[in-house]
């Protein structure tokens, strides 16, 4: 995770911390009190599509958009 007092359980699939580093971080980002205890069954498969890749908003399409660029076949 790259957090401080964060850590990652590979065994269980879990992200780790104590109770208080949790507390601090869901304050700030209530959103993810989800996953505070929850494993991550998945993560070997999402690691291997999304690699280390974000999300940055950059060349985003709504699923009612077409695309700006069409690409031409050669």
């Amino acid at each position: 995770m790259g957090l401080s007092g964060f850590g990652w359980e590979d065994a269980t699939k879990r992200v780790t911390a104590s109770d208080q580093v949790w507390d601090d971080y869901v304050k700030a980002h209530p959103d993810y009190d989800y996953y505070r205890g929850r494993s991550v069954v998945n993560y070997e498969k999402f690691a291997i599509i999304y690699g280390d890749s974000i999300a940055n908003g950059r060349d985003v399409l709504l699923t009612n958009q077409r695309p700006p660029h069409l690409m031409e076949a050669p």
